[in-house]
């Protein structure tokens, strides 16, 4: 159609195709290909050069790098760098790098496109001519004549003439079979060898016949007959005589066996005589040749030397690349293992996910691994720590395998302790008396403080080249020393009095903690030696009641927290302390123990306890302090977390030291605890806690993690600041770091020189008996040291560029062992580049696994840039492989869809299958304004009427039956700084001040995205009846809870008392297929409530209400359809208005099913209903929030029952006794609504309150980690929520599976203000019949003195039918999504077809008229074709699942398409008025 643009936009998906590229200029580049794309990077700076399209939805299969094509008379000629190949199914495109001036980036220009051939290319080779005599005088200039060897699926190989546009020889196997893998090799025509993988699990090895010879003859024949046409002004490049090709058989040559499955890659040494295959029998295998023959000099006739077989992946290996030094195998469990030549494996790399790794390569030069796989990233790894034993080839097992890097780059090293003692030889035995290492910190790379059983504290300067500097900071403090803490002091004047003013020096300050309950505090200078300053001591808790000492950066070195066994900690503050006086300002001598000592502050100068708080859940652990935001938060041993009020006259009654001496009698400050989380890491330990940077002046958030391997983060909602009244501590999500089972810290660096505006998260922690640094930006590890574990005393330090800079420490047989990396002068390295190329991502990751769903929606909360913000686009995706994402999308920029931000995994990895979001909140009640914005936003999930104009609600279904809701919300609007800008203090660039063009505008609103985890609902393990034990198949009878009810009801006729039916459990693993949700606000209480519709694979619609304020979920009603599972569910809000119900909205759903109808359901009633029954109103008095299951203890560890708990146990017990053949041992619960929970956030003033039944926590199964609901069916406890029947059907629509649906009022069609009447709604479908049906109604209102009394219990509506309509082979497969606005249709199917239909005016005028006649046809009138497709294009996303589209106001459509990937393609309806 006139005035209409489609253009394809990027493409995110598996990567399947790489090429390394040694530029002539210096410049190391890769080659990559995914879907149809080819993207060039660099790798050294690892940044993206250049995107170009190779192919037209066909993916890149293989890239093939050769020698430059010259051109003698062209001038430019010297430009070109590469010619680069690439093919993909049965096409093959040749491609020049240029580099047209110097310094500007390669770019990639097409020379020649293949026509297609009759079966897949499985690889090529490009062969230069040697000779180069034919010159062609024309102005495009001569090129060299160059052979293009073509290997296909069928066994065959071609020679292409690419100068003259033939095939010039084909040689065919005698062997005549289907492959699944060839790698051709050779360095001339003549030399060219094939290996194959055959379907026999054999592989074949053979090279072309005889007659090669005579190709190049052929080829300069036709060049001289193209000479001549050019000569006689004949405008084409081809001969016109007809081309005789070259066709030969031959016979293999080597027949390989010892597979046991299919070979899916083989690869050549660069000799030749080495080949390796791999097969998904999970093993690689290594072929040499036996030695070339004497009489016809090939090298693979003599009998072949079977090499090392290598074992040790745990899935299908799908590359292999060997070299002379090292085999590299890739895998499909997402590993790449190094192996030696002998068949030694060195290594694993780990960092990717889902379907595996598809290729690798590997930089000899660089000593770096390439590896690209499913989840779309490409990951570059050093070999780095390898390379000495690559080098060498020998794997001595005795060896440390983090001691085998170079030494001068790795350093690893032993320091034997000073004190002489048997235990440190180890011929003696420790006890309480002995002297050992019992705390140890790390303050820079090298130096290292220590704290000993007997009380010494010592500072160790750590060499590997010298002899460790030991110096005595304290001498026998008369108790062991039971915990350390270091402050790094910087020069800063607010430090001034814990410096040496008269040597400006600034210093580390040491507290430590002994078995007597004292404190000492050291100041260490830093000039030439470590020397100490000044020395503290004071009695803070009883013997052995000091278990901790904190430092807080955020207050610097005035203020020291202690900690005891029963949960209390103290603040002591150390400002009144006369440190200038003290007599170690003269810098003694160090090698003066008594020197050394300096003269400890007395009484007068003694530090003051100002503040008192106390965990109720367990000993503090860890703990931090944010001064602006007025909160501490501690971390405790038994994995909570609480948060207690700060007031800032603290920090103002410590500054006057005056008023502080005189009041130092006075009573502390008691702390009072705010709110609590407990189990925030199920019973881990929390290791380690801080506040992050203040964005919102709502919010205080708080990042935490623990042993049980989870990065948690917290927000304080209704946050005021110094208040001490109750407030909810929410979990807004969960990261699980798979590679550390017990982490310790989480680390933010700023990346490395050559990575602009990149943070870098870093894991610390341990996996087993190693301690493990691990890249969770890059998914990549940086360090593992095999130590013994986290029990014995370590400690490490992470630089700003952790592969460089990073060291450990720890003890093992009372020697400290030293493992470190770290050059100081990054940038001169850089300069001389001595530095090695860093573990990183060139590409971030994406679902590793096939996407099942897709929602795209638009930014919001930007009103002075809205056309501006009108191109960016958020798209949330969720997967197979559990995940949901959120990517942003700029149009014309293809590395938007490269950042996404990962919401979070379902519950046990259970695969999403639907997402929907909600915006919009509706109406219910009787006389609202149906003028009111359709854009009014949700309120805060507090649900306390806080800022509403941003917040966004994503719901994800799934497998298990799994339910989850996501906040997506943008930060509002800050101008003239009254909120610190995002990412300046890593990035170092100051705010926008304005909008000054359009990438400012997105760059910030992107930035200031937040999500949030709100709640997850589990499914209920549904009990049948004892009847069904004896076999009896009763599942058909039971589908639904609403049946079940119904079952017992009838059998409870003749009984008495609260009698309870013995049941057993229904294990079935059902799935959610499909969803859709919205939102009402109850025009009485004015809460917002969603309301969520699910369909399960057992045939099951419900209804749930998910209560924002309260985060709980309540099943509201059934819908009692068909036998079918319903495959696709969406939803319609019509104007409603009537006499006696007033105005509002009607709520319909519509179903469509397996077996191809469509139903509608009236649910407004039902929503009415649950509103006026005060759902809402029973949930107000219980806040119970838990976070996500996930991580040791959330799921598979054993949780403490509370007090309350027990108690309620013990009355179910006693109320109902055992059940009659149940196993004893059966934990039973008294009621069947019970919320998923192992972390709850409590009011910390009602802790003696006994929650209500249905927020009461459950234990989990220990071993499977799977929720135990082995509740009994009480009649009384079961709620009985109502049955509706559904408006109307559509009866076969569709043959077979309706697939996807979407429904919108038709275009001029009548206004919302005119009511329900005069508005006709179009609901369109696609199905497994290729087929797309449209079908179009209205509804009309039903009076109460409607003879059909009964139903207005369910629906005051009827449906008429005003027309249907069927395009038959709509698409060439199944249609597998479908989205309308009434105006546009877009569709999508398995052929990988986007078709953009146009809805004609005509049937939009003939609609309105069926819609005024007063003629009722429930059956519907046949009418003309509604639709006339406008455009079409293929698509790059294979096995498309399902399209979401956002519409814009200036006519703008974005379509988003997934399957195997995500792609955006951009349809602009009006592009011929722009």
């Amino acid at each position: 159609m006139e005035g209409c643009r489609l253009r394809k936009g990027p493409y995110r998906g598996d990567v399947s195709a790489l090429c390394l590229i040694s530029s002539p200029v210096d410049r190391r580049l890769l080659l990559a290909g995914t879907g149809p794309h080819l993207l060039l990077y660099e790798i050294l700076t690892g940044t993206l050069l250049s995107s170009i399209d190779a192919f037209d939805g066909v993916r890149v299969h293989g890239i093939c790098c050769g020698p430059a094509i010259r051109r003698k008379s062209d001038p430019t000629s010297s430009n070109g760098l590469f010619t680069v190949l690439v093919h993909g199914e049965r096409r093959v495109k040749v491609f020049e790098m240029l580099c047209l001036h110097k310094g500007e980036n390669p770019q990639l220009q097409l020379l020649q496109s293949l026509p297609r051939f009759s079966h897949w290319v499985m690889d090529v080779r490009l062969f230069p001519s040697y000779e180069d005599k034919f010159q062609i005088p024309h102005a495009a200039g001569t090129e060299v004549v160059m052979l293009l060897a073509v290997g296909l699926s069928n066994n065959t190989i071609c020679l292409w003439d690419l100068l003259n546009f033939a095939i010039l020889y084909r040689v065919e196997c005698s062997e005549r079979l289907l492959l699944y893998s060839m790698r051709l090799w050779g360095n001339s025509p003549e030399t060219l060898h094939a290996g194959v993988g055959t379907i026999f699990n054999e592989v074949l090895v053979w090279r072309v016949g005889h007659q090669v010879a005579a190709v190049e003859d052929s080829s300069r024949r036709l060049t001289a007959q193209r000479v001549d046409q050019v000569l006689q002004g004949v405008s084409t490049y081809r001969s016109t005589e007809p081309l005789s090709v070259i066709e030969e058989v031959v016979e293999p040559l080597q027949t390989l066996a010892g597979h046991e499955g299919s070979i899916y890659r083989l690869t050549w040494s660069t000799d030749g005589l080495t080949l390796v295959s791999v097969s998904d029998d999970r093993s690689a295998r290594v072929w040499h040749s036996g030695g070339r023959d004497n009489n016809t000099g090939d090298q693979w006739v003599l009998p072949v030397k079977v090499g090392p077989v290598l074992y040790g992946h745990g899935a299908r290996l799908w590359d292999c690349y060997v070299s002379e030094k090292l085999l590299i195998t890739a895998s499909e469990d997402c590993t790449c293992r190094i192996w030696t030549t002998d068949g030694n494996c060195l290594t694993t790399l780990k960092g990717h996910q889902g379907r595996g790794i598809w290729r690798c390569v590997y930089d000899p030069d660089l000593n770096v691994v390439v590896t690209a796989g499913a989840d779309s990233s490409i990951k570059i790894q050093s070999l780095d720590k390898w390379s000495q034993r690559i080098d060498t080839g020998v794997l001595d097992r005795h060896i440390d395998s983090n001691a085998r890097g170079s030494q001068s780059k790795q350093e690893v090293f032993s320091i034997n302790p000073v004190w002489s003692d048997a235990t440190v030889k180890g011929s003696g035995y420790l006890d309480s008396k002995s002297e050992y290492v019992r705390c140890m910190r790390l303050s820079d790379q090298s130096s290292l403080y220590i704290g000993t059983n007997q009380g010494y504290v010592y500072h160790v300067q750590l060499s590997q080249n010298q002899e460790p500097g030991w110096t005595t900071l304290v001498d026998n403090l008369g108790a062991p020393v039971v915990c350390m803490d270091v402050l790094v002091q910087s020069k800063s004047k607010k430090n001034e009095d814990l410096r040496d003013e008269d040597n400006h020096q600034s210093g580390d300050m040491v507290v430590v903690g002994d078995g007597k309950g004292n404190v000492t505090v050291v100041l260490v200078k830093t000039g030439a030696q470590k020397h100490c300053g000044w020395r503290y001591t004071w009695a803070a808790e009883k013997e052995r009641q000091l278990l901790g000492v904190f430092w807080c950066k955020s207050l610097e070195g005035r203020y020291v927290f202690t900690t005891d066994p029963k949960g209390a900690f103290l603040m002591w503050c150390l400002s009144g302390m006369n440190h200038g006086n003290s007599s170690s300002n003269s810098s003694p001598d160090t090698s003066a123990i008594d020197e050394a000592k300096v003269a400890e502050i007395k009484t007068k100068d003694s530090p003051v306890l100002v503040a008192v708080g106390k965990c109720s859940y367990g000993r503090v652990v860890c703990m931090d302090v944010c001064p602006t935001q007025q909160l501490v938060v501690c971390g405790e041993k038994q994995g909570s977390l609480t948060v207690f009020s700060f007031p800032r006259n603290i920090l103002k009654r410590c500054e006057d030291t005056q008023h502080l001496s005189q009041s130092s009698s006075d009573t502390p400050l008691q702390l009072q605890s705010v709110a609590v989380f407990k189990g925030a890491h199920g019973i881990s330990a929390v290791t380690h806690v801080s506040f992050v940077p203040k964005q919102s002046r709502e919010q205080a958030k708080i990042l935490s993690t623990g042993r049980d391997g989870c990065v948690c983060r917290f927000h304080l909602e209704s946050h005021v600041a110094a208040t001490v009244s109750p407030q909810i501590l929410s979990c807004s999500g969960i990261e699980k770091v798979a590679a550390v089972s017990m982490l310790e810290c989480l680390e933010h660096t700023n990346g490395a020189p050559n990575w602009t505006n990149l943070e870098r998260r870093i894991a610390v922690g341990f996996t087993g008996s190693d301690f493990l640094l691990w890249d969770t930006t890059h998914k990549s590890e940086l360090l593992r040291v095999t130590c013994g574990g986290w029990r014995r005393p370590f400690s490490y330090i992470v630089g700003e560029m952790p592969d460089f800079q990073h060291a450990f420490v720890f003890v093992k047989g009372q020697v400290i062992q030293v493992h470190r990396h770290w050059i100081n002068s990054i940038g001169a390295a850089l300069a001389k580049a001595e530095l090695d190329v860093a573990t990183q991502s060139l590409r971030g990751q994406f679902h590793g696994k096939e996407i099942n769903s897709v929602q795209i929606f638009r930014c919001v909360g930007a009103t002075r840039a809205q056309a501006a913000i009108d191109l960016n686009v958020m798209i949330a995706t969720g997967a197979e492989d559990g995940t949901v994402r959120i990517s942003s999308y700029l149009e014309g920029k293809q590395e938007q869809l490269d950042a996404n931000l990962v919401l979070g995994d379902h519950v046990g990895g259970s695969a999403v299958r639907c997402l929907t979001v909600v915006d919009k909140i509706h109406s219910l009640g009787k006389g609202l304004d149906l003028d009111r914005d359709p854009g009014e936003r949700l309120e805060s999930c507090s649900g306390d009427g806080g800022r509403s104009d941003t917040r966004q609600y994503l719901f994800s279904a799934g497998a298990k039956e799994v339910l989850t809701c996501w906040v997506l919300d943008w930060l509002p609007e800050t101008l003239d700084g009254e909120e610190p800008y995002v990412g300046k203090e890593k990035t170092g660039q100051s705010p926008p001040s304005a909008y000054e063009n359009l990438q400012e505008v997105i760059a910030l609103n992107s930035s200031k995205f937040t999500s949030q985890w709100l709640s997850t609902r589990m499914p209920q393990r549904k009990r049948l009846p004892a009847s069904s034990r004896d076999g009896e198949d009763s599942s058909s009878d039971f589908k639904n809870l609403s049946n079940l009810v119904t079952q017992l009801a009838t059998e409870e006729d003749d009984k008495k008392g609260d009698i309870v039916i013995a049941t057993k459990v229904d294990d079935d693993d059902h799935r959610y297929l499909a969803m859709t949700a919205f939102a009402v606000r109850c025009a009485n209480t004015r809460k917002v409530v969603c309301f969520v519709v699910t369909a399960s694979s057992h045939a099951a619609i419900s209804l749930h209400a998910f209560h924002v304020a309260t985060r709980s979920w309540v099943e509201v009603a059934t819908l009692d359809y068909q036998e079918a599972p319903v495959l696709t569910i969406e939803h319609i809000v019509a104007p409603f208005s009537s006499p006696l119900s007033g105005s509002g909205d009607a709520y319909i759903v519509l179903t469509g099913a397996t077996n191809g109808n469509i139903a509608l359901w009236d649910v407004t009633c039902a929503v009415a209903d649950y509103n006026k029954s005060g759902g809402l109103d029973a949930q107000e008095s219980v806040v119970s929030v838990s976070r996500p299951l996930t991580g040791r203890g959330s799921q598979g560890g054993r949780r403490r029952q509370t007090r309350e708990e027990l108690k309620l146990a013990k009355k179910s017990k006693a109320k109902f006794g055992k059940l009659k053949g149940d196993d004893p041992n059966e934990n039973i619960d008294s009621c069947m609504q019970v919320s998923t929970s192992c972390g709850v956030s409590e009011f910390v003033n009602d802790r003696d309150t006994c929650p209500p039944t249905e927020c009461v926590r459950f234990d989990t199964d220990e071993q499977s980690g799977a929720q135990v609901h082995d509740t009994l069916l009480n009649l009384e406890n079961i709620p009985r929520s109502p049955v509706l029947s559904f408006l109307q059907e559509i009866v076969a629509p569709h043959q077979s599976g309706v697939n996807c649906m979407s429904i919108a009022r038709l275009q001029n069609s009548g206004e919302e203000a005119s009511g329900t009447a005069d508005m006709v709604y179009m609901v369109i479908s696609g199905g497994d019949d290729q087929a797309i049906h449209l079908t179009t109604f209205k509804f009309m209102n039903r009076e109460a003195e409607d003879s059909q009394g009964e139903a207005l219990k369910q629906t005051c509506l009827v449906l008429q039918c005003l027309s249907r309509s069927t395009i038959a082979c709509a698409h060439n497969s199944a249609v597998k999504g479908i989205w309308t606005d009434g105006s546009w249709v877009f569709s999508t199917g398995l052929d990988q077809r986007l078709r953009c239909w146009k809805i004609k005016d005509e049937f939009c005028i003939e609609q309105m008229n069926l819609c005024q006649s007063s003629v009722e046809d429930s059956r519907g009138v046949k009418s003309v074709s509604p639709l006339v497709e406008c455009m079409s294009c293929v698509i790059d996303t294979p096995e498309a699942a399902s399209l979401h589209v956002s519409c814009s106001s200036l006519g703008k459509y974005h379509i988003a398409v997934v399957g195997r990937g995500l792609q955006v393609i951009n349809f602009d309806s009006m592009s011929a008025l722009r």
